[in-house]
């Protein structure tokens, strides 16, 4: 099987590269038929006819006194030039994406000096309220003590939680192999029960 999808991969490209040589040409087709047919740009079919931009694409071609030679030079040099507009569009294409990949970058490392900002003011004014507070040499009184412990018995509790939300998203180490006896497989009950039966 491998050696048919590597065959392939090798065969499909040749064909989808090989030119073609064949065009469609009938005296009696528009412009937009002409380019349709062949897979050329309307535009590129009224450039290299040397047909003003402004004629109607639905123009027949006998009307403007095309022969079967000027179509078959337009396939032509469409195909010589064909490359060219790929790789221009290519580049044009990749331009785009990088340098907007590049611009949110830098608005991305912007946005991190800004947050950096208000935290430094942030510990500043701390600073300044820490400074302010005194300490009292008294005991301190029932409620205090009230809230102290209050506030430890709920930071207990948080850790707590925060340490069961770390294991449930970490896997735990069981080997697979061991893990098919502890779980319920429906094929394997289906053939224990017929098992049973008989």
């Amino acid at each position: 099987m491998k050696k048919y999808l590597l065959l392939l991969t090798l065969i499909i490209p040749i064909f989808l590269m090989a030119e073609v040589n064949d065009f469609s040409f009938n005296k009696e087709m528009t412009i937009e038929n002409f380019s349709v047919e062949n897979g050329i740009p309307t535009k590129k079919v009224k450039e290299y006819l040397e047909i003003p931009q402004n004629t109607d694409i639905q123009s027949k071609l006998s009307d403007l006194q095309i022969n079967k030679e000027q179509a078959e030079k337009v396939v032509k040099q469409f195909k010589r030039e064909k490359n060219s507009f790929m790789l221009v569009v290519t580049l044009v294409g990749m331009f785009i994406v990088f340098s907007s990949l590049i611009i949110t970058g830098i608005i991305i490392n912007q946005l991190t000096h800004f947050q950096g900002e208000k935290k430094k003011t942030n510990k500043k004014k701390s600073h300044r309220k820490s400074k302010s507070v005194s300490t009292q040499k008294d005991e301190p009184s029932s409620n205090a003590i009230v809230a102290a412990i209050t506030t430890v018995y709920l930071h207990e509790l948080e850790v707590e939680e925060q340490n069961n939300l770390l294991l449930t998203w970490q896997r735990a180490n069981v080997s697979m192999w061991k893990a098919v006896n502890k779980v319920n497989v429906p094929n394997r009950n289906f053939f224990k029960a017929q098992r049973s039966e008989r």
